[in-house]
């Protein structure tokens, strides 16, 4: 959608991925409604995401296919790549997120790691939230999608959450302050303003 951060070294085959993605001269997504306004396509996503979330099963499996098609299941109807992993390079401003051939071995390693660590299940809120968090940043540093990113990070945590036998209330999560508690993950490696921001949208323990 808008806002899209400036080429983070991008090789002449991203460039050509890059520009399929937005329609041209634009910002804008090419999207499955054919919107071509950034506001009216934001309004769609938001719409088509939430009743997704509303009306799907929660995970079963916590690996890295299943986050790819939670990805799928909350985006079908927006994007035709959904769930499907980012193919160009992009970046918080001047610092690129992972390039898109590591992408898929990152991931990997996050969700191994998830698995060796008994999905999160038998911790205190407070233990939770601090590896939820660590979890959270990790994913976000390598952003595996073109969009989405953060909203099906949540989702995932939610399910994951209630699995562990925390449950989280996303409503808690005020947008901006998700943002700054991913933006200094990813800048500072400090996970303390993601593992509060997860804390605090514990419902009990």
């Amino acid at each position: 959608m808008s806002g899209e951060p400036p080429a983070v070294g991008r090789s002449a085959r991203e460039r050509r991925a890059h520009a399929t993605h937005f329609y041209s001269g634009t910002d804008v997504l090419r999207n499955i409604p054919d919107i071509r306004d950034a506001a009216t396509l934001e309004e769609f996503e938001r719409f088509a995401v939430s009743t997704a979330s509303k009306f799907r099963a929660p995970l079963e499996a916590f690996t890295y296919q299943a986050f790819k098609g939670l990805h799928r299941e909350l985006f079908e109807d927006v994007y035709r790549w959904a769930g499907q992993i980012r193919d160009y390079s992009t970046g918080r401003g001047s610092a690129p997120f992972c390039l898109p051939e590591f992408i898929d071995d990152n991931m990997e390693r996050i969700f191994a790691q998830l698995a060796a660590n008994a999905v999160l299940k038998d911790l205190t809120a407070d233990a939770f939230a601090e590896h939820a968090a660590e979890l959270i940043n990790e994913i976000n540093a390598v952003h595996p999608f073109i969009e989405g990113n953060g909203r099906v990070s949540r989702e995932f945590l939610r399910d994951l959450a209630e699995h562990a036998g925390h449950p989280l209330d996303l409503s808690r999560f005020e947008r901006d302050t998700w943002y700054a508690a991913a933006a200094r993950g990813f800048e500072a490696a400090d996970n303390a303003p993601m593992r509060k921001c997860i804390r605090r949208a514990l419902i009990a323990g």
